[in-house]
């Protein structure tokens, strides 16, 4: 068994306990996982007494400043250890002192939130590359934030609202709303766009609601934003790039 599977008193006495993340790598875990905006996961190699942290997929080494600053911060230690991946114990922690009473961090839930934010990232990948193929053929699927200009009529026996048409044809923005009073808007009609000839951007958050329109209604439409992706329109050919 290596001095890192080894649960020792000193480790078992650290936990709950504020200390520089230095002196937490020095127990010999495996690894220190802090919990911040981002999960930074540090430990220190024995082999050659030096120290190491993972923040986004970029290592960080004993010559790096941020490694160096690191090493000086103040954290407190979960109450509890657990397993990695390889079997290995590994201890979660917060910046700064913090009280053990009031202290618990629920890591499922961190974990569970870590995968929703990716998740919605890849979707609205998937749903620019979705788009981008549609327009080809002048037809999308798209859903975005609330604006109160656009004509209404309700779906027969359900809650649901279509749009179809939009009050001021001299709108050089538009975002589609994904519900009004209360009521999702499930379709936006072929012919709600028919007067939209000024129309330059179309700003889209989510992939909800149905909308089907003809591009050539809209001869003057340049761009449409979903999330942080951009879709720029150059004539019939159409180029996308990512904002941050």
């Amino acid at each position: 068994m290596t001095v890192y599977e080894k649960i020792t008193s000193e480790k078992e006495a650290s936990l709950g306990k504020t200390m520089t993340v230095k002196e937490a790598c020095d127990l010999l875990w495996s690894s220190v996982r802090i919990q911040s905006n981002v999960e930074i996961i540090v430990w220190k190699d024995i082999d050659d007494n030096s120290y190491t942290c993972n923040i986004y997929d970029e290592c960080y080494e004993d010559d790096s400043e941020v490694l160096k600053e690191l090493l000086n911060k103040e954290i407190t230690l979960e109450s509890d250890y657990y397993y990695d991946e390889d079997g290995y114990p590994v201890v979660d922690a917060v910046f700064g002192k913090v009280e053990k009473k009031e202290y618990s961090f629920d890591r499922e839930a961190w974990q569970e939130e870590q995968y929703k934010k990716k998740a919605e990232k890849n979707r609205q990948k998937i749903a620019a590359k979705k788009m981008k193929e549609a327009m080809k053929n002048g037809t999308l699927n798209i859903s975005v934030p609330y604006h109160n200009i656009f004509k209404f009529e309700p779906v027969q026996n359900t809650k649901r609202l279509v749009i179809t048409g939009i009050k001021q044809t001299n709108i050089k923005k538009l975002e589609i709303p994904t519900s009004f009073d209360g009521r999702p808007i499930t379709r936006v009609t072929k012919t709600a766009f028919e007067n939209l000839s000024k129309l330059e951007v179309l700003k889209i958050n989510s992939i909800e609601t149905q909308v089907s329109y003809c591009l050539e209604k809209c001869p003057n439409l340049r761009k449409i934003e979903i999330g942080h992706i951009i879709i720029k329109i150059r004539g019939k050919d159409m180029g996308s790039e990512q904002s941050s």
